[in-house]
């Protein structure tokens, strides 16, 4: 290629790369705003143990919160439905201000 087409043809890749960098930065951006924050993952895992009664255990991480919302209610419903005997989580602010009915925290 050369002279003016070797140039078009530099600009036009560069254009495609520039569209294609704004496409992945713009899905990043989009899945982080508006997907993930809402989402609430449930995992259920059976461990072996010697004890006469088995036991429910959650373990709530990554609750970044100010309040009580839409998304922590949902949480909420969710724990109650699981019927659970222990909810552990690491101790923040966010979770100490969250009310479990038939919950004490420490």
């Amino acid at each position: 290629m050369h002279g003016a087409r070797a140039s078009a043809w530099l600009r036009s890749r560069k254009v495609w790369l520039l569209v294609a960098i704004v496409v992945v930065l713009g899905s990043i951006a989009f899945y982080a705003a508006w997907i993930e924050p809402d989402w609430i993952e449930v995992t259920h895992h059976t461990v072996a143990a010697n004890i006469g009664t088995p036991i429910k255990i959650a373990h709530l991480t990554d609750i970044h919160t100010s309040g009580l919302g839409p998304r922590e209610s949902r949480m909420l419903e969710i724990i109650d439905a699981e019927r659970l005997d222990l909810i552990t989580s690491p101790a923040t602010r966010s979770v100490s201000r969250l009310t479990i009915p038939g919950f004490e925290t420490c």
